[in-house]
């Protein structure tokens, strides 16, 4: 919908009156080029919305090629609703850069840089990277979380296909990424999948870049 703000207009004009609850919208800078924004922020201002969730690349882009942080400083510039930023925070660096940029954002979205280090988000908020036993720490939120997919899934396809998509992610926080990736995605039942799992962590894997990783 992002080339076409006629089509954003009349869905808004049709929703915002008939839910209970507040709606927040997330977007790219425009489907092919990034200015399309500027057709379609007009169409935001006009409702009440709870916050607009912005990723500075374009759909095309997907996750390639560098973020618009230029772009996204306009948005704010012209935005009546709170303006959140989405995109490229993968370390307290990336994080504490933008918000002595943007200073007066307030809610920021972090999606990939958590999955590939899951202690991300404690990094920032405390301001040091002082977390201990870390591999421990990422294989239980590895078997937490794989025990709540084997509860709630039907079927041992479905659970190993949603594992192989988090490792697609928490790979990259490990020295030996490709290895234990391409072993994953190889796997067609949980019986292997456990096995390769469990000898990846009995083996001692070292984490990259998150271990001591810049805070400014």
């Amino acid at each position: 919908m992002l080339p076409y703000p006629d089509l954003i207009d009349e869905f808004l004009s049709k929703v915002m009156p008939k839910i209970p609850g507040k709606l927040s919208i997330k977007c790219r800078l425009g489907r092919t080029e990034a200015g399309e924004i500027f057709r379609f922020m007009p169409v935001f201002n006009r409702y009440p919305l709870e916050e607009v969730i912005i990723h500075p690349r374009t759909g095309i882009q997907m996750y390639e090629g560098k973020t618009d942080p230029d772009t996204f400083e306009k948005c704010l510039e012209l935005s009546v609703n709170p303006l959140v930023y989405n995109g490229d925070i993968k370390s307290p660096d990336d994080f504490f850069s933008l918000s002595r940029r943007f200073q007066t954002i307030e809610s920021w979205m972090i999606g990939r840089g958590a999955l590939i280090n899951p202690f991300l988000p404690g990094m920032i908020k405390n301001e040091n990277d002082a977390i201990s036993d870390k591999v421990n720490k990422i294989q239980g939120f590895h078997e937490a979380l794989f025990k709540r997919y084997t509860d709630a899934m039907n079927g041992p396809a479905h659970v190993i296909d949603r594992m192989k998509g988090i490792w697609n992610y928490l790979s990259n926080a490990f020295e030996n990424s490709r290895f234990i990736f391409k072993k994953i995605k190889k796997v067609r039942s949980i019986r292997k999948y456990k096995q390769i799992v469990a000898d990846f962590f009995d083996h001692e894997p070292e984490l990259k870049g998150i271990e001591n990783g810049k805070l400014h």
